[in-house]
């Protein structure tokens, strides 16, 4: 399912698309693989599943429609997609880099479950707050899914990114979320490593893999 998840993503028009998956036993090993990849929710499946469904992606896209996330107060990655496919082909005609850096929680599924999903709110809440403190008023911030920011950084490779980054992980760490295993951040640019946004974004999830199996922190090229 999360492979299916991701390329329904990365097709054209997949960010717009609500994405719900029922599953016999969602429970938080089987949950989170399908929200990093992309899915809006995951429910239960059962004789009524479809209409489950089908309520579900009802609410989601009539929250989309709203623009910006009620909690982190920052725009959705249906908005900031073309926002980013502009500065990319902007920073191509001028020769410029750009780059695009996710920024996750990890363990926001345990924080949930510890404490409600009101405190997972505020959670992300807070480290939206970081983001829009700590990078330059030009640069595009926005949840791109589940407990993973997206930053665009214009005018910046990833290399020159990594001590903002650095900075921003260990504010966020030090926030000390009880039951978190604390947050972590990849990055990749245009156009050492990417000329399009499918392939910055592979990159850059690809940065936050290496993240997650090193422990943590940041992980840019080289």
């Amino acid at each position: 399912a999360p492979a299916t998840i991701k390329l329904l993503r990365m097709a054209d028009g997949g960010d717009e698309v609500p994405l719900v998956v029922a599953q016999t036993d969602p429970d938080a090993a089987l949950r989170a693989p399908c929200m990093a990849a992309g899915a809006d929710d995951v429910v239960a499946s059962g004789p009524d599943a479809a209409r489950r469904v089908l309520a579900r992606a009802r609410t989601i896209r009539s929250r989309r429609r709203r623009a910006v996330d009620a909690a982190p107060q920052l725009p959705r990655r249906a908005q900031l997609t073309p926002v980013l496919r502009g500065r990319i082909a902007e920073a191509a005609r001028h020769g410029a880099p750009f780059t695009l850096a996710f920024v996750e929680l990890d363990g926001h599924a345990a924080i949930v479950a510890r404490h409600g999903p009101g405190t997972g709110q505020r959670v992300l809440g807070a480290i939206a707050a970081l983001l829009r403190a700590r990078f330059r008023l030009e640069d595009l911030r926005a949840r791109w899914f589940g407990a993973t920011f997206a930053l665009g950084l214009t005018g910046t490779d990833a290399q020159d990114a990594m001590p903002a980054l650095r900075r921003l992980v260990k504010d966020a760490g030090a926030l000390r979320f009880s039951g978190s295993g604390g947050v972590r951040a990849g990055a990749a640019s245009v156009p050492t490593e990417a000329h399009a946004l499918p392939g910055l974004v592979l990159a850059a999830e690809e940065r936050l893999r290496e993240a997650k199996r090193g422990g943590g922190g940041v992980r840019g090229p080289g």
